[in-house]
């Protein structure tokens, strides 16, 4: 049984294995929890059933390296354990038969991998084996597993993706084809931004609003008509878990009222909230104010929370701080979530408010944006398209360049989008001129000076065939501020 998670790293993990333990003659199952009812890792129940219903080998995929009394539960029932994960070990190991984490093998360039890396690892080794395995078959899912846990685009992560996209523009999978249609991508243009943007959030919405396993059997099918209404659920749930997510956003920013600078993070908890969501929501929220941002959904007797955080600040870190009050936690420095026991609310708020407080004094909680060169809109051309090229993958730690233009002019502005939330616009200096939008600008519309400055990511757009130069505009201020 591969024990794995609801999120796109947890479900490629499953299904590269699946397929790869298939292929060198293993009877494999999948087992992928259910986030509102089990939520994260390993749980007794499930163990309990894998165990009667006939497995001997337990593989875990991005979880269970701090599943101690978990995997010791299913070592009683009589199961062999093999844990792989990509997580922070605890200060006790599991009592596995084997750990795979590559945080205890001291190559540091494995430490940035994502669960399905480690998975892709396992299967190179494998092939050593057995000759009919190839690795490179599974890259398309360990692009999307890797760019969609965002985990530093460097080292052999970057490697996984590129390489990775590659193949998934010519990918062979009848699931992923159809999820790509569905989202009206080019097949032969994906990037890491369509995944991050497009696919993912798709397969992710079937863990947070239905079940994993819709997203999973989506990646397995090989047959048009089950994919394609696989592929059209994903888009309606995906619709849905937009909606929820606004309203999150939206309730927690009337609640919380003007963010004072003092306050070093955000906190809310409302019997309302949808599980599923809170995570995308706290992400949102800590971008636009930069800070820790916690939510959770108030259950009867305990609360589950979803964190984002900045660079600035460990949340995993501040949850060890506070674990005594924790029923459960577990995740990244910038990304984690944790249950709680409702009595105990109120203490943990201001334990944790109390050591960000301490940990964020004197840092600027403003959110900031950085230029890495000046340029003049007639340098924004085909020949720096060229090279901006070889820097993809861009992503996580390999951010797209960001460029200064001084003192330019917009044209032709106008809102666009369903809720009117972007800006279009001609950026225009001198006799030069270009495409410009600015994603959830919309509200700059209406007062833009005649002469700005803007920070502007400079890439291509691709409509009905045809691919026009454009920059994504990242901020506006007027030039006579500069």
């Amino acid at each position: 049984m591969i024990y794995g998670d609801y999120d796109v790293d947890g479900i490629t993990s499953a299904a590269m294995l699946h397929l790869a333990l298939q292929r060198i003659g293993a009877r494999t199952e999948i087992y992928l929890p259910d986030r509102v009812e089990e939520g994260y890792g390993l749980h007794r129940s499930a163990l309990k059933d894998i165990a009667a219903s006939g497995v001997s080998l337990l593989i875990t995929v991005d979880c269970g390296i701090r599943a101690v009394s978990e995997v010791a539960y299913a070592k009683d029932l009589g199961l062999k354990v093999i844990v792989t994960d990509h997580h922070l070990p605890g200060d006790r190991l599991p009592p596995a038969d084997l750990i795979l984490n590559p945080h205890l093998d001291g190559n540091p360039d494995h430490r940035i991998l994502a669960g399905v890396g480690v998975v892709f690892l396992i299967v190179h080794a494998l092939s050593t084996y057995f000759p009919t395995l190839d690795p490179d078959e599974y890259l398309d899912l360990a692009a999307l597993g890797t760019v969609a846990d965002v985990v530093p685009l460097k080292s052999i992560n970057r490697y996984l993706v590129r390489q990775g996209i590659r193949q998934l523009r010519n990918t062979r999978r009848q699931g992923l084809f159809s999820l790509i249609q569905v989202a009206g991508l080019d097949l032969g243009r994906i990037s890491a931004a369509d995944i991050s943007y497009q696919l993912a959030p798709r397969l992710n919405a079937a863990g947070r609003l239905g079940e994993a396993r819709t997203a999973l059997n989506l990646i397995l099918a090989d047959e048009t008509k089950e994919s394609g209404r696989l592929a059209q659920f994903l888009e309606r749930l995906n619709s849905r878990r937009k909606q929820l997510t606004g309203l999150v956003v939206e309730t927690v920013e009337q609640n919380t009222g003007k963010v004072s600078p003092d306050t070093p993070l955000l906190f809310a908890v409302d019997p309302g909230f949808d599980q599923g969501v809170i995570g995308i929501a706290a992400g949102k929220l800590s971008r636009k104010y930069h800070r820790p941002v916690l939510i959770g959904q108030k259950l009867d007797e305990l609360s589950v929370f979803s964190c984002r955080s900045i660079p600035e600040f460990n949340i995993t870190a501040a949850l060890d701080t506070c674990q005594d009050l924790l029923l459960d936690y577990g995740g990244h420095p910038q990304a984690a979530g944790f249950k709680l026991a409702n009595r105990n609310l109120v203490e943990f708020q201001e334990r944790i408010s109390a050591f960000a407080q301490s940990e964020l004094d004197g840092f600027p909680l403003t959110p900031r944006l950085q230029a890495d060169a000046y340029a003049r809109l007639e340098t924004l051309n085909h020949r720096l398209l060229d090279y901006l090229k070889l820097l993809e993958p861009t992503g996580a730690d390999n951010p797209r360049p960001v460029f200064w233009l001084e003192r330019v002019r917009l044209t032709s502005i106008r809102r666009v989008g369903s809720g009117q939330n972007h800006l279009k616009c001609r950026v225009v200096q001198g006799q030069d001129s270009l495409e410009g939008i600015g994603f959830y600008l919309g509200k700059e519309a209406d007062q833009v000076p005649d002469q700005v400055d803007l920070l502007v990511e400079f890439g291509e757009n691709y409509f009905r065939g045809k691919a026009e130069k454009q920059v994504v505009i990242l901020a506006i201020r007027n030039s006579s501020s500069a």
